[in-house]
């Protein structure tokens, strides 16, 4: 509950609140054990860190929810929570215009994916390849994956979840002049 109100009350620019709320799942999950609760907390705290501009404090959360997912048994959850922690700590780094950690976190993320071409498809994957290209200026896979981020985004069917990814790809598109395209997805 108190990381659902932590969403909430971030969604409605309410930081404090939001603070205090994630900070108490956090807590609560550690006292109980509850390595997918606690990871799912300090992810979201790390976005709200971002969202205030506290990049350093974002990643360290970051990390933090990956040292939960070494507690996690269910290998799938694990996995899908390590790839999404990989894919927000790259997109971070590119706004830092740290290319190095980026490349080296996007690597990791890779090499979790592996030859799964599940996740090609994937959103907050498809938003982070975006990123790091064009921060490298690969025109050709950053436009790649510009198409393969909106096409993703017409099959998401759970908004919420994908908050900090939508954001990212209306900024980008934005920043591109794709109002057309932006227009669409906003509909």
């Amino acid at each position: 509950c108190y990381n659902e109100l932590g969403v909430i009350y971030r969604s409605q620019g309410h930081f404090i609140p939001s603070e205090e709320n994630f900070l108490n799942s956090i807590d609560i999950a550690r006292a109980n054990r509850l390595s997918i609760q606690e990871a799912v907390a300090c992810s979201n705290f790390a976005t709200l860190c971002e969202g205030m501009d506290a990049y350093q404090d974002s990643i360290e959360y970051h990390y933090r929810s990956i040292e939960c997912c070494g507690f996690i048994e269910v290998p799938h959850i694990k996995r899908e929570l390590l790839i999404g922690e990989y894919a927000l700590i790259t997109k971070i780094y590119v706004r830092m215009k740290k290319l190095e950690e980026a490349k080296y976190t996007i690597e990791e993320m890779d090499r979790l994916i592996g030859d799964d071409v599940s996740y090609e498809d994937y959103f907050d994957v498809n938003v982070t390849r975006l990123y790091y290209n064009a921060a490298c200026d690969n025109t050709e896979l950053a436009d790649k994956y510009k198409k393969k981020s909106i096409c993703a985004i017409y099959k998401c069917e759970d908004f919420v979840t994908y908050f900090d990814e939508i954001q990212a790809l209306a900024a980008k598109l934005l920043e591109d002049g794709d109002y057309q395209e932006l227009e669409k997805i906003f509909e």
